[in-house]
C-alpha cells in the first residue's frame, strides 16, 4: 500500500465533507512551514461556506508565518467576520505576518473596539508586533488602557512600549499603571516607560516606588528603567544603592549598571556603596566593588575610605577593599603602596587580590616590583600565579627578576608555567639567557602551554636560534594555533632558521594538509633564506602524490621572485589533470610577475580551462604585473567578456585596463559586445571600454547609446565610462545630463541580470546602491569640466574650477 505523504492533506481541503476540510486545514496548520507549498490551497478555504473551515484555514495560514504573505489581503478581509473565532484567528495571523500586514493596521485597529475581549487583546498584540507601522493608531491603543479586560490593558501597555517615542503623548496614562493591581500590567508599564526615555522623567518617583516590590521581576524592571533615565533618576540614587543588597542577583547587577550610568549624580552615594564592602554577603561586596569600578573617577573622593578598610579585622572586607582599588585602575595609583602592603597579609585571598590589583595598575606598581617578586615563593599557588602575571604587566621594570620568573617555567601547576612563559615574552631580550628552559616546554602535553612557548621563542628572535629545530617540529603540532605560531616564530628567525629549511621543505610531503600548508607559509616567511632549497621544492613538482605537487607549486608561488629561475617548472603544471594544481600553478606564476613573462602564452591557454576558478586566476595573472607582456593575447582576453562566470568577466575588465594602449586596437571588439543579449556582458563591455580611457574615445558614441539600455546597471556603467573619457565625451554632455532627470538607478526597473545567479559577485548592485544614476552623472560631467558648461542642445551647468 502506498504511503500517503503529509502534503497530501491538501486533497482533504477539497473534500465534500465540512469536517474533513476543517481537519485537513488543522493538520496542515500543525505542520507549520512544512505546509508552505500548500499555502494557496489553504487560502482558497478562506472562502469556504463553513465557518469552522474558514477559522481553521486562517489559523493554518497564521502558522505559516512569512509564507502566507501573498494572502495577507484575504486574511485581512476576515477581520470583520461575524464569527468571533474567525476574527480572532485572522487578527493573530496578521500579527505573525509582521511588516507584511502593515497596510492593514487600520482594519486591525478597528478590532480594538470588538465586543469580544480576546479579539481586542489579539488585535492589540498584533499592533504591538507591527511596531512603528501602528503609530497612526496610538490614540486608539492608549484608549484601551482603560479596558475592562486586564489582558487587553496589559497588551495595550506592551503595544505602546513597542511604539517608542510615538507613545510619548500617553506617557502619563502608562505611568498611572505602575500601581496597577496586576503585576504583569505593572511590569509592562515600567518597561514601556523605559522605552520612552526622557519622556518618562516626570514619573521617576512613581517608578522608583516599585523598588520595594515583593516581586524580583518587577524590581529588576524598575532598576533598569531608572538606569535609563540617567540624571533624572538622581533623586532616587540612594534607593538604588539599597538594591545592591537585593536578594536577587539580577537586581543587584542591574543596580550596579544603573549607578554606573548615573556617574557624577551617584557621587554623593559613593560612601554608602563603599560601606557595602563590609557586608556579610560576598555577592553584595562584589556588587559594591563593581559599582565603584563603574563610577571610576567619581569614586576617587572616597578612595581614602576604601584604603582604610585595608586594615579591617575581617579578611573578606580587606579582600573587597583591595579588589575595589584594583578595579579603580589609575585612580588608585597613589595608593599602590598601601595595596602592596597587603602582599604580606596572613590571608591567601587577600594576598592574591592585592597581587591582581597591582597587576591592573601596570607600571604604576613598578616601585613595588621587588615585593611582588618576593611572592613568587608564596606558599599559595594562586598567589604565585598572580605574582608572575603582575610582573608580566610591569614589562621591563620586572627585568631584575627575570631569573626568578624563569624558575617557574617548570612549576608543577600548568597555569603558573604558562603565565611565567608569557611574562618572559614581555621581557624580550632580558629572557634570552633562559631560552633553553623555555624551549623545553615545547613538548608539554598542554597545547596552551606549547602555544605560549612558541610565541615567546618567536619574540626572542636570534636568541632562540639554537631551538629552531624544535620549532620546526611544531609545524606538525596537533593544535592549529601552535602550528601557525611556529610559522610566525620561524619567520622571525630569518637567516637563523636557514639551516632548517630542508626540514621545513620535507613537510611539503606530510600526509596532513594543514602541516603542508604550515610548511608552505613558513617557506614564504623565510623568503630569500629559503632559496638554497628551491631546487628541492621544484623536485617535488614531479611527486607521485598530487597533494605534494600542489604544496610544492604553492610554495614556489609564495617565494615570489626567489622562485623566478623555476618559472618554467611551474608553468609545466598548467596542463595538469588536477584543476587544483592548475589553479595553484597559475596563481604562482601571477605572483612571479614579470618573471613569468616568457610564459604568458601557456597562461593564456588557461583562459579556456574547464574550471572557472582557473580561468579567473589566469585572467588575474595576465592582468597583473604582466601588463604589456599579455598584449599578444588581448584577443583571447577580450573574448572572456562573454565568459559564463561573473568573476572571470570582472577579471577581464581589470586585465583590459592594465593593457592600456595595448588594448586600444581591440576597442572595436569590446564595443561589439555592447549589443549583447546578456545585460551582464553589456555591462562588462562598457566597463572595459571605460578602463581603456582615452583609447576608447572613438567608441564614445556606442557608449552613449547604452545610456538608454533597459538595464539600470548598464546605464550606470555607461555614465561612469563616459566620465573616464573626460573631454573626449564632451560632445555627449547633453545626453549624459539628461540622465539627471531620471530616478535613482536602483528604482528604474533594471534587470540586474546575473546578480542572483552568482551570489559571489555583488559589485554592480553595490555600485548602484552606493552611487545612484544622479551621482554618477554629476561625477561624469565634473570630469568634462568646462566642456560640459554649454553643449549643442543649449543645456548648461556651472563651470567647475
Amino acid at each position: 500500500m502506498q504511503r500517503r505523504m503529509p502534503g497530501s492533506s491538501r486533497h482533504g481541503l477539497e473534500d465534500a465533507n465540512d469536517e474533513v476540510r476543517r481537519a485537513a486545514a488543522e493538520a496542515l496548520g500543525r505542520l507549520g512551514e512544512h505546509a508552505a507549498p500548500h499555502a494557496r490551497a489553504i487560502a482558497a478555504r478562506l472562502e469556504d461556506a463553513d465557518d469552522d473551515v474558514r477559522w481553521a484555514a486562517v489559523k493554518a495560514l497564521g502558522s505559516l508565518g512569512q509564507h502566507a504573505a501573498p494572502h495577507t489581503g484575504a486574511i485581512a478581509a476576515l477581520v470583520d467576520h461575524a464569527n468571533a473565532d474567525v476574527r480572532l484567528a485572522a487578527v493573530k495571523a496578521l500579527g505573525r505576518l509582521e511588516e507584511h500586514a502593515a497596510p492593514h493596521t487600520g482594519v486591525i485597529a478597528v478590532r480594538l473596539e470588538d465586543a469580544a475581549g480576546y479579539v481586542r487583546g489579539a488585535a492589540m498584540e498584533a499592533l504591538g508586533s507591527l511596531g512603528q507601522h501602528a503609530a497612526p493608531h496610538t490614540g486608539a491603543i492608549a484608549a484601551r488602557l482603560e479596558d475592562a479586560d486586564d489582558d487587553v490593558r496589559w497588551a495595550a501597555v506592551k503595544a505602546l512600549g513597542s511604539l517608542g517615542q510615538h507613545a510619548a503623548p500617553h506617557t502619563g496614562a502608562i505611568a498611572a499603571l505602575v500601581d496597577h493591581a496586576d503585576a504583569d500590567v505593572r511590569v509592562t508599564a515600567v518597561e514601556a516607560l523605559r522605552r520612552l526615555g526622557e519622556h518618562a522623567a516626570p514619573h521617576a518617583g512613581a517608578i522608583a516606588a516599585r523598588l520595594e516590590d515583593a516581586d524580583a521581576v518587577e524590581r529588576l524592571a524598575t532598576v533598569k528603567t531608572l538606569g535609563m533615565l540617567g540624571q533624572h533618576a538622581a533623586p532616587h540614587a540612594g534607593a538604588m544603592v539599597a538594591r545592591l543588597e537585593d536578594a536577587d542577583g539580577f537586581v543587584r547587577w542591574a543596580a550596579v549598571e544603573a549607578l554606573g550610568r548615573l556617574g557624577e549624580h551617584a557621587a554623593p552615594h559613593v560612601g554608602a556603596i563603599t560601606a557595602r564592602l563590609e557586608h556579610a554577603n560576598a555577592v553584595v561586596r562584589e556588587a559594591a566593588v563593581e559599582a565603584l569600578r563603574r563610577l571610576g573617577e567619581h569614586a576617587t573622593p572616597h578612595v581614602g575610605a576604601i584604603v582604610a578598610r585595608l586594615e579591617h579585622a575581617d579578611a573578606d572586607v580587606r579582600e573587597a577593599a583591595v579588589e575595589a582599588l584594583g578595579r579603580l585602575g589609575e585612580h588608585a595609583a597613589p595608593h599602590a603602596g598601601a595595596i602592596a602592603a597587603r602582599l604580606e597579609d596572613a590571608d591567601d585571598e587577600v594576598r592574591r587580590a592585592a597581587m591582581e590589583a597591582l597587576g591592573r595598575l601596570g607600571e604604576h606598581a613598578a616601585p613595588h616590583a621587588r615585593a611582588i617578586a618576593a611572592r613568587l615563593e608564596d606558599a599559595d599557588d594562586d598567589v604565585r600565579w598572580a605574582a608572575v602575571k603582575a610582573l608580566g604587566s610591569l614589562g621591563q621594570h620586572a627585568a631584575p627578576h627575570t631569573g626568578a620568573i624563569a624558575a617557574l617555567v617548570d612549576h608543577a601547576d600548568a597555569d603558573v608555567r604558562v603565565t611565567a612563559v608569557e611574562a618572559l615574552r614581555r621581557l624580550g631580550e632580558h629572557a634570552a639567557p633562559h631560552a633553553g628552559a623555555i624551549a623545553a616546554r615545547l613538548e608539554d602535553a598542554d597545547a596552551v602551554e606549547r602555544l605560549a612557548t612558541v610565541k615567546t621563542l618567536g619574540m626572542l628572535g636570534q636568541h632562540a636560534a639554537p631551538h629552531a629545530g624544535a620549532m620546526v617540529a611544531r609545524l606538525e603540532d596537533a593544535d592549529g594555533f601552535v602550528r601557525w605560531a611556529a610559522v610566525e616564530a620561524l619567520g622571525r628567525l630569518g637567516e637563523h632558521a636557514a639551516p632548517h629549511v630542508g626540514a621545513i621543505t620535507a613537510r611539503l610531503e606530510h600526509a596532513n594538509a594543514v602541516v603542508r600548508e604550515a610548511a608552505v607559509e613558513a617557506l614564504r616567511r623565510l623568503g630569500e633564506h629559503a632559496t638554497p632549497h628551491v631546487g628541492a621544492i621544484v623536485a617535488r613538482l614531479e611527486h607521485a602524490d598530487a597533494d605534494v605537487r600542489e604544496a610544492a607549486v604553492e610554495a614556489l608561488g609564495r617565494l615570489g621572485e626567489h622562485a623566478a629561475p623555476h618559472a618554467g617548472a611551474i608553468a609545466a603544471r598548467l596542463d595538469h589533470a588536477n584543476p587544483v594544481v592548475r589553479l595553484v600553478a597559475v596563481k604562482a606564476l601571477g605572483r612571479l610577475e614579470e618573471h613569468a613573462a616568457p610564459h604568458t602564452g601557456v597562461i593564456a591557454v588557461r583562459l579556456e580551462d574547464a574550471s572557472g576558478y582557473v580561468r579567473g586566476a589566469a585572467m588575474e595573472a595576465l592582468g597583473g604585473k604582466l601588463g604589456e607582456h599579455a598584449a599578444p593575447h588581448a584577443t583571447d582576453i577580450v573574448a572572456c567578456l562573454e565568459d559564463a562566470d561573473a568573476g572571470v568577466r570582472w577579471a577581464t575588465v581589470e586585465a583590459l585596463g592594465s593593457l592600456g594602449e595595448h588594448g586600444a586596437p581591440h576597442a572595436g571588439a569590446i564595443a561589439g559586445r555592447l549589443e549583447h543579449a546578456n545585460a551582464e556582458v553589456r555591462r562588462t563591455a562598457v566597463e572595459a571600454l571605460g578602463r581603456l580611457g582615452e583609447h576608447a574615445a572613438p567608441r564614445a558614441g556606442a557608449l552613449v547609446a547604452r545610456l538608454e539600455d533597459e538595464d539600470a546597471v548598464v546605464r550606470l556603467a555607461a555614465v561612469k565610462a563616459l566620465g573616464r573619457l573626460g573631454e573626449h565625451a564632451a560632445p555627449y554632455a547633453g545626453a549624459i545630463a539628461a540622465r539627471l532627470e531620471h530616478g535613482n538607478a536602483c528604482e528604474s526597473g533594471g534587470t540586474g541580470e546575473g546578480w542572483e545567479a552568482n551570489p559571489m559577485w555583488h559589485g554592480p548592485k553595490m555600485l548602484i546602491e552606493t552611487w545612484g544614476e544622479g551621482k554618477a552623472v554629476a561625477a561624469a560631467l565634473g570630469r568634462m569640466r568646462v566642456h560640459a558648461a554649454t553643449n549643442s542642445d543649449g543645456w548648461s551647468m556651472p563651470m567647475q574650477a
